[in-house]
């Protein structure tokens, strides 16, 4: 904004004060303070709540996965059994959980929430692999 507008706009700003202040108006020529802030601001805690989904690739099943604050919780299914497992979530909603299937097999799921879904990639330990999504 060049100074002669903004010249122009305190002016009239001013003036228009002066003159509803005159007619009896409150007028209130404070800036802002910067207000205040409502709800949770820690980060992950506004991704808090239960997805579920699919995961497909090499496998295909269901996942569930539920995050409370910086912790999320997994359930895979593969062939009809479930194997849980337990994460973290960053601040800016990446995780990354291993969940032992059996056997020595480790999956991993990798990938960000935000908006009310989560989607990424899985790997397993026998180089099978895959995407995943899920929503609230």
């Amino acid at each position: 904004m060049n100074l002669r507008l903004l010249t122009t706009v305190l002016f009239f700003s001013v003036t228009s004060a002066a003159a509803l202040g005159a007619t009896g108006c409150t007028v209130n020529n404070e800036g802002p303070s910067g207000g205040s802030s409502s709800g949770d601001n820690d980060g992950p805690t506004s991704l808090d709540g239960t997805y579920s989904g699919i995961y497909s690739g090499d496998g295909t099943g269901p996942v569930t996965m539920t995050i409370s604050g910086t912790n999320i919780d997994v359930v895979v299914t593969v062939s009809g059994k479930q194997y849980p497992a337990t994460g973290s979530v960053t601040a800016d909603g990446g995780v990354s959980v291993g969940v032992g299937t059996g056997e020595g097999v480790v999956v991993t799921f990798q990938g960000t929430f935000a908006n009310g879904k989560g989607s990424g990639t899985w790997q397993s330990s026998i180089s099978t692999k895959g995407s995943w999504s899920v929503s609230k």
